[in-house]
């Protein structure tokens, strides 16, 4: 509750602000009044908790963050929680806050997390040649490419690369068996210790990579399409029973802004306005993005495949 409070306050959200989720996950922040997400699913690289996204009252859409599939300036303010550090091209990611959102709050796990933890679970093998391989750009248990800090508006990014291994599994080896830290512990005591914040103003964010990722790193990670699918099906079945009523009502009374979802939409390669139908939403210049159960999949993988998910489907376009 207390970081809660910190965030509403420290990106002064008013009743009638628009503001997005991105990457949502299982524990979409409260206020947020639109949910975007690439991983409906559970994936372990992306997703720790070992737990599907939540989906409740509220628009959700699957899309990814260096491509949002949202107009320019959409949304007041955008909670970004856990993303950055993940992807790719962070760079992109930047560009379409600062395209689709006036101000906003990125945290990530701070370098000292990182240093500490590292992303690996089993503590004797923490140096083995095929450990270190996988843990290396983001391939391993957590998916971290970056280490990243925030300093005011300014982020700066370094590659969690190889030459770094042998100090931060080092380092966090000899915390752990040396010292009397214990993590929970240190961090109810020590909580800015646990992860970097940034409170960002869009025409002031900046970003600066320190050590770049390799070109293999860049790719984005290959996505099961009929899996996404799958899983959107089954969320929306019990959307009902994962709406609580409690929320539901806070958030009537915390944001009285009225929005029209089809208006906020746009494709996510070119950025031009959708129309859209009962079963796909169309591009003009790009082609067509199906919807599942409600939920638009605004990913550039789907583009065109609305006919496959769809096959015994009527379209109905508005």
């Amino acid at each position: 509750m207390k970081k809660f409070k910190r965030i509403m306050s420290g990106l002064k959200i008013r009743n009638d602000d628009l503001v997005l989720g991105i990457g949502s996950g299982d524990n979409p922040f409260a206020r947020a009044d639109v949910l975007v997400d690439k991983f409906p699913m559970v994936v372990g690289r992306h997703r720790t908790s070992l737990m599907a996204a939540r989906v409740d009252e509220r628009p959700f859409i699957i899309g990814d963050a260096q491509a949002l599939p949202f107009v320019d300036d959409a949304f007041d303010a955008i909670i970004s929680r856990h993303i950055l550090e993940h992807l790719p091209r962070p760079e992109e990611f930047i560009a379409d806050i600062k395209r689709t959102g006036k101000r906003g709050y990125i945290t990530t796990p701070s370098p000292f997390t990182e240093l500490i933890h590292g992303g690996f679970v089993d503590e004797e093998k923490a140096f083995a040649p095929e450990v270190i391989e996988a843990l290396h750009h983001g391939k391993g248990i957590e998916g971290h490419k970056w280490l990243v800090l925030g300093l005011d508006n300014h982020i700066y990014l370094t590659a969690k690369s190889q030459a770094l291994y042998g100090v931060y599994l080092m380092f966090g080896s000899f915390i752990k068996k040396n010292t009397e830290y214990v993590r929970d512990t240190f961090f109810d005591a020590h909580p800015r210790w646990r992860e970097t914040e940034i409170f960002w103003d869009r025409d002031k964010l900046q970003m600066s990579v320190v050590e770049d990722i390799t070109p293999e790193a860049k790719e984005d990670d290959p996505i099961d399409l009929a899996e996404i699918v799958k899983s959107c099906r089954a969320l929306a079945e019990g959307r009902e029973q994962r709406t609580s009523w409690k929320g539901k009502l806070w958030r009537k009374v915390s944001s009285g802004r009225e929005f029209e979802l089809a208006k906020l939409l746009a494709c996510p390669q070119c950025k031009q306005p959708l129309r859209i139908g009962e079963y796909v939403m169309t591009c003009q210049k790009c082609g067509e993005y199906p919807v599942v159960n409600d939920i638009p999949l605004l990913l550039k993988e789907f583009l065109n495949k609305a006919g496959e998910i769809h096959a015994d489907k009527l379209y109905h376009h508005n």
